[in-house]
């Protein structure tokens, strides 16, 4: 079977930090902000097998079984909450996507702002929720390996690998952790934008781009250096630069 298990990730890690692993947890991140909010002593990384109220950005729900998935957030009491905040989920989709390829041995893209894709099924979900005087709280949901039930809950959802792969959670796990470990210190240069725009599945693409409301059928002309949307409208005079949205192929 593949299990997760602190000790088995441990000894994998180019750093030593706090793992923290449970069977199952409502949500990674739900869990890490009342543990902050409530003052109380957090590990640097919260995993769990299985979560019965998994979400993700404007609440959608998240599909997170048991025995498949990898389910995890790093927990950061001491970062400062700046105008560079917006810089760690790109970050974060480079770490994650680079530890994928070394260890998946499979070559995903990446959907502005926090979804990875391959195959043109979404595989990763990323999720940074700041708490004001707490810290902030980054999680990542991976579907790793193909499941019976997740289409009847997730469309349009796949997963890295099939369900006999021989590569195991842990493996990506801590191929995860010590990337993001080496990347963190320096997040606010944007050294991994390049990165980040060579593998976007939007540049070049006219997207329908939702704000609020309002749509707009737009075409993607490139990321900016905070990572915003540069897109051109259909009349093509006029650039916009969008920090948040909700862009559609």
């Amino acid at each position: 079977m593949d299990i997760i298990d602190a000790a088995t990730i441990q000894p994998q890690l180019t750093q030593p930090l706090e793992l923290q692993v449970f069977p199952e947890l409502t949500s990674t991140n739900q869990v890490a902000k009342q543990w902050l909010m409530q003052g109380q002593k957090t590990p640097d990384v919260l995993i769990a097998d299985h979560q019965t109220a998994g979400y993700g950005r404007l609440d959608r729900q998240f599909y997170s079984p048991a025995g498949t998935g990898i389910y995890m957030t790093f927990i950061w009491p001491e970062m400062v909450i700046d105008e560079s905040i917006g810089l760690l989920t790109p970050m974060m989709a480079v770490a994650v996507r680079e530890a994928i390829v070394a260890v998946c041995q499979v070559n995903p893209t990446i959907k502005w702002v926090n979804d990875l894709y391959l195959n043109h099924n979404k595989v990763v979900g990323i999720l940074a929720e700041s708490i004001p005087g707490h810290g902030v709280v980054m999680g990542v949901g991976i579907d790793f390996k193909s499941d019976a039930t997740r289409q009847q809950f997730a469309a349009q959802s796949g997963s890295l690998l099939p369900a006999n792969t021989s590569v195991t959670r842990v493996q990506l796990i801590a191929a995860i952790i010590n990337r993001v470990t080496q990347m963190l210190p320096t997040y606010r240069t944007g050294d991994y934008l390049s990165a980040y725009r060579a593998h976007s599945m939007l540049i070049g693409q006219t997207v329908t781009l939702k704000v609020g409301a309002d749509e707009q059928i737009v075409k993607v002309i490139g990321i900016g250096q905070a990572a915003e949307l540069v897109v051109q409208q259909a009349d093509g005079q006029q650039e916009l630069y969008i920090c948040r949205g909700d862009p559609g192929t």
